[in-house]
């Protein structure tokens, strides 16, 4: 089934029937990372929607893990699915507000994180601590990056498994140039081809731009969508899970008309209007 295909209603409709037939996790709502680990090492998941990382680790030595096609209704089709976001959000920026008692600084350290030096330490960590040069460099885009290899502080360090090894040992979302695999070393061979899989199966076309709304706008759309945000949450898992009827998605819709959600719609319209025209 091509998910993005469906109307939002037949969308709910077929994840409230998965639900009622078992397909779908009864606690999917409550379930914290911790939880979800057990279920599926325990071998009482079939399917998990996470990343091939996390997943790729809890799995080791258990089971192989395999990245499967995005649901389709017909055969050699491309889900619409999101592969990229043109969002700037923390913890991935920075800015530098009108309370900074020296912001020459702190623009000189962020600057910091794009050059060869910062790159190193965000990616990798310490030279000769966390990895190694092995004095070879491959080339990606045209430019030259040199080959490291992991210590063994990083890969089997009696501490800490090698995902936390990443937290506290090298910078892993930040303000830097993010060289994603050789930056991630819980990325296996496996996990690496599921990546490029799920990417070439997804044809992201539907994903706006980077859009631009002026200040007065976002704090509108701000305003509009917090409340929005809250309500849908709420709506759409009673729906999943049959604690309210889909014979009540039209009051649904008018309640999100009732907030705003056609005032939203035409702010992020006026801003994708705007860089159009560029």
């Amino acid at each position: 089934m091509d998910l993005p295909n469906l109307s939002s209603r037949e969308y709910l409709e077929l994840m409230n029937r998965w639900f009622e037939d078992g397909l779908i996790d009864r606690d999917f709502a409550t379930r914290d990372p911790a939880a979800r680990q057990r279920l599926i090492t325990a071998g009482n998941s079939g399917a998990i929607v996470d990343s091939p990382d996390t997943i790729g680790a809890w799995m080791e030595g258990i089971s192989t893990l395999m990245g499967g096609h995005h649901p389709m209704h017909t055969a050699n089709e491309r889900s619409l699915y999101r592969q990229k976001n043109f969002q700037a959000r923390p913890p991935f920026s920075m800015a530098i507000t009108t309370a900074a008692t020296n912001p020459e600084t702190a623009a000189t350290f962020l600057n910091w994180g794009y050059t060869e030096e910062g790159f190193m330490l965000m990616n990798f960590g310490i030279e000769n601590e966390t990895y190694i040069r092995t004095g070879e460099y491959w080339t990606f885009n045209g430019v030259n990056f040199p080959a490291i290899e992991y210590t063994d502080m990083m890969m089997n360090n009696s501490d800490f498994p090698v995902l936390d090894a990443i937290l506290n040992f090298k910078m892993h979302i930040g303000p830097f140039i993010r060289f994603e695999h050789e930056g991630n070393p819980a990325i296996s061979e496996v996990n690496a081809g599921i990546r490029q899989f799920w990417t070439e199966d997804a044809d992201a076309t539907m994903v706006l731009p980077p859009v631009t709304l002026n200040a007065d706008e976002g704090r509108e759309f701000a305003r509009i969508m917090n409340q929005i945000q809250t309500f849908q949450d709420t709506a759409v898992l009673q729906f999943i899970m049959g604690t309210d009827s889909l014979d009540n998605f039209d009051e649904y819709i008018a309640g999100l008309q009732q907030l705003g959600i056609d005032e939203a719609v035409a702010l992020m319209q006026a801003a994708l209007d705007r860089f159009n025209a560029r």
